[in-house]
């Protein structure tokens, strides 16, 4: 296999150099100067297609990939001089660059002239990207046509990222779509109606705070077409297949200037996930957490202990989705935006797990059966207004609610040493979040700006677990009767409420200083109730003692001020600030307590751009985190059918110093962009478990732990563009050293992680997409106990052919070695999907059909790693299936 792929990129670069020469030239104006950024294309006069293009650099130096031996139009511009046009023969010449004059234009040029030119600009903070340039026509949705344009990629989750950094937000013509998410844009927004796509850096909506604080978020907005306003467009699909296999996806949109709005609607059982059970967790609504500006925050345990679900480690998928977003504009300074969001899914899980518990006193193994069955019903509404009376003034009123039940039956046999166990464990949450946001900026004058940020959230949680077992697994721990079957319910509930209020002001001293004080309040209310009950024919009595029940609350209070300065030197931002904390924290268990502490907070920002497109950003902070009612509630809790939790009144907060290194570069001349992260994380005082064996149970308690714990992360991400390809590769490394006690024993745990992945993407011939690719992963766990190494390998391949005009053919493949080196085992896997379509030119209507799992694959190997425990898992997937389906576009 390793010859065959030799062989396959050797020809696939011999033939592509064979073709493709450099073209190397300098722009300068009438004096001589070099001229930085100007937009320079060469375009094909036959075609007049744009065939090639360059931005100079600070030299004024640029270079084109062309064909060999062909005349092209050579079009040089830039804002204030004319447009520089000349036709030119394709000749290699980069030991004598051709040198152009530009001259100065007495009507400067609109930007809408230069866009329309060329393919991607750069102005001040905003890259514009011309979609026609990087598209060809078979590209489905926005996330197709993102990951052709240099710079931006499209992660593993759906979402966007720019030179490795999240994009926090996704706009339509202004317009936000679906606040707090980019997934649903990437998925659903037709490739075909984008016009340009806008990267917009440093991105604000309040103009009075731009250039103010560092969050340095990044936003997306999406131009559309000519003819794309004023009008519904969007698709509709529906398809059909064997064993009662359906899908259904409409898409539609409508924009004007006053309104707009989109409409998603999607339900299958064929796996295609358009919102799934991670979604739901991670879905913010665009809300930040205000609290974070004191430097503590507290951890409050959401942990639902339901399995995630996905198309790679389940064998049923039925999902139902729909989403609705509107935005409306009463005039130009008061704006309505809202969501609503509705997801039902009923999955099925089914795996095999070998599980190794890391005990000081003997390793434990076990063999574990499980199928699993997860439903959930869940819902998400948004409500936001703007008011904008002055270019001064800026007011923010959000409204943002999660509601949702969750239940997961699972099934499991147990084979642990010598002893049979079957189980049946159920679990029941039905979580629900309440969040109200107000933010109000105002600009006194040109030097002295205010901001207030004003939240209270809501947050219930009642998880309900009942335990059948054949065996008292339970029992040396929970006085249980003795019964043929033992059946254990506990009922549990979590209130908690979160008030927080800073208050910020900033006074700019000259053009690049300026400092800023800040005060706040934030106080968390909870409070937890918990009993666990044996039914015993059909009677309920309680276990235990006191020990099995928890009645707590808890309250934390934290009143801060802080203050910074900011400095501009040249290319140098320097930024220091610092808060100090008064934190009050009373916990109400059997017995009360109360305490008091300052804790003093600083904080460290730099950046220096080396270039226009080269930065280096520094930053450095102390953090304080703080347990939340569970880990102090001192009852017994149930967690899994083997484990139980104990909370510890006594635990405190931990401190963790937290350094980050940022580097980025985007060159336009070369084609190029690259991010890398170095980050570094050490943690004081950590709370971290204590894990105790009883027999093949285990106890888990938070405590404090003196010995120092660390993590670091390195990411590296690069793609670099040529005419007629694009190489992308990055890596992902992590170091984890936790130290905790196991049986009174202390045990040091050390896991790396790293990840590889090179691509490359190109079209041959006009009519075929080809993207080659290869991942690796490897897993290396060490404890003082116990070692293992997982390694995956995984090349890919993915090709789009138009063929006889009308037809389309795409067939994606990926093949997986699995390798576990402690145990000597190995697996090998493969996915081939196939699809095929029909479309006359011209037609809205598409016809096609979808092959999924073509070598009918059963399961798939993942690992993963605890304080306690390593688990190698054998996940079961779906079967083979094909399906029919047809396309309008509306």
């Amino acid at each position: 296999m390793k010859r065959i792929l030799f062989i396959f990129f050797s020809l696939f670069f011999t033939c592509i150099y064979s073709q493709n020469l450099s073209f190397y030239g300098v722009a300068i104006d009438s004096t001589g100067s070099a001229v930085e950024f100007a937009n320079v294309v060469a375009i094909d006069p036959e075609t007049d297609q744009i065939g090639s293009f360059a931005i100079t650099n600070a030299k004024g130096e640029f270079k084109l990939i062309l064909k060999e031996k062909k005349t092209f139009l050579l079009r040089i511009t830039y804002v204030g001089y004319k447009k520089f046009e000349q036709y030119l023969m394709a000749e290699e010449n980069k030991a004598n660059p051709q040198i152009f004059t530009l001259h100065t234009n007495t009507e400067t040029l609109n930007e809408f002239q230069v866009v329309a030119d060329i393919p991607v600009l750069i102005s001040g903070d905003t890259i514009i990207y011309k979609a026609e340039a990087f598209a060809n026509g078979r590209e489905r949705k926005l996330g197709d046509l993102l990951k052709k344009m240099p710079g931006i990629e499209i992660d593993i989750n759906g979402e966007v990222k720019v030179q490795g950094k999240k994009v926090n937000k996704v706009m339509i013509e202004g317009k936000t779509f679906f606040d707090g998410d980019t997934k649903l844009a990437t998925k659903n927004i037709p490739a075909n109606v984008v016009d340009k796509v806008q990267v917009l850096k440093d991105y604000s909506e309040a103009s009075p705070m731009k250039g103010l604080k560092n969050d340095d978020e990044l936003a997306l907005n999406i131009k559309l077409k000519d003819g794309k306003t004023n009008l519904i467009f969007g698709d509709i699909t529906a398809g059909i297949g064997p064993e009662k296999r359906y899908s259904r996806h409409a898409n539609t949109f409508y924009y004007s200037e006053k309104l707009s709005s989109n409409l998603i609607a999607d339900a299958n059982n064929i796996g295609e996930e358009a919102f799934t059970i991670s979604d739901y967790f991670r879905f913010t609504g665009g809300l930040s957490s205000i609290s974070n500006q004191s430097g503590t925050e507290i951890n409050i345990n959401q942990d639902m202990g339901i399995p995630m679900t996905n198309r790679s480690n389940a064998t049923e998928l039925n999902n139902h989705f729909g989403a609705l977003n509107i935005n409306f504009s009463l005039n130009k300074r008061w704006r309505h935006s809202a969501f609503a969001i509705g997801f039902n899914s009923k999955n099925k899980m089914a795996s095999r797990s070998y599980r190794s518990y890391l005990n000081t006193e003997e390793n434990q193994n076990e063999i574990l059966n499980t199928t699993d069955e997860i439903n959930q019903n869940s819902g998400m509404v948004k409500y936001t207004t703007t008011f904008t009376p002055s270019e001064n003034t800026f007011a923010k009123y959000s409204l943002f609610s999660k509601f949702g039940e969750l239940l997961n039956s699972s099934n499991l046999f147990s084979i642990f040493e010598d002893t049979d166990n079957n189980i049946i464990l159920t679990r029941n949450r039905d979580p629900f979040d309440f969040d109200q946001q107000f933010n109000l900026y105002h600009s006194f004058n040109k030097n002295q700006i205010f901001s207030a940020d004003l939240s209270a959230n809501h947050k219930r949680i009642n998880p309900e677990l009942n335990l059948i077992t054949d065996q008292s697994t339970l029992s040396p721990i929970i006085n249980i009767n003795p019964a043929e079957e033992y059946n254990l319910t506990q009922y549990s509930g979590v209130k908690s409420n979160q008030y927080n209020a800073v208050l910020n002001f900033y006074q700019i001293l000259n053009r690049t200083n300026h400092i800023s004080l800040k005060t706040g309040f934030s106080q968390t209310n909870q409070k937890f109730t918990s009993n666990i009950t044996q039914t015993d024919q059909e009677v309920n009595r309680p276990v235990g003692s006191d020990d099995f029940i928890n009645n707590s609350t808890f309250r934390n209070t934290n009143i801060y001020f802080g203050a910074g300065y900011k400095a501009k030197w040249g290319q140098l931002i320097f930024n220091p600030s610092f808060t100090i904390n008064k934190i009050s924290i009373a916990n109400t268990n059997q017995e009360s307590s109360s305490y008091s502490k300052t804790l003093f907070l600083p904080e460290l920002y730099t950046k220096l751009d080396l270039t226009r497109s080269q930065s280096i950003t520094l930053r450095y902070n102390a953090t304080a985190l703080f347990p939340d009612i569970q880990k102090l509630a001192p009852g017994y809790i149930i967690t899994d059918y083997n484990s139980l939790y104990k909370g510890n009144p006594s635990v405190n907060n931990g401190i963790y110093h937290n350094l980050s290194v940022n580097y980025r570069i985007y060159r336009l001349v070369s084609g190029f962009s690259g991010f890398a992260r170095l980050g570094y994380q050490r943690k004081l005082n950590e709370i971290t478990p204590i894990v105790n064996f009883e027999g093949t149970n285990r106890i888990n308690t938070p405590d404090n732990i003196g010995e120092i714990n660390e993590a670091a992360t390195f990411i590296f991400n690069s793609t670099k563009k040529f005419n007629s390809f694009l190489i992308e590769g990055g890596a992902d490394i992590s170091y984890q050293k936790t130290n905790f006690y196991s049986n009174d024993q202390p045990v040091l745990n050390k896991s790396w992680g790293y990840s590889y992945n090179l691509g490359i993407v190109t079209t041959i011939l006009k009519s075929v997409d080809l993207e080659l690719g290869y991942r690796e992963r490897i897993n290396d766990y060490k404890s003082t106990i116990n070692s293992s190494i997982f390694i995956t390998r995984s090349p890919y391949a993915e090709i789009n052919i138009n063929f006889l005009k009308n037809f389309s053919l795409k067939p994606t493949y990926e093949y997986n070695f699995y390798k576990s080196k402690t145990i000597n085992t190995q697996s090998e896997y493969s996915f081939l999907d196939v699809y095929f379509s029909y479309r006359k030119g011209g037609s809205p209507w598409e016809f096609g059909s979808s092959l999924y799992n073509a070598l009918d694959t059963r399961a798939i190997r993942q690992d993963s790693f605890t304080e306690s425990l390593i688990s190698t898992y054998e996940y079961y997937v779906q079967k083979r299936y094909l399906m029919f389906y047809c396309k309008f576009d509306l």
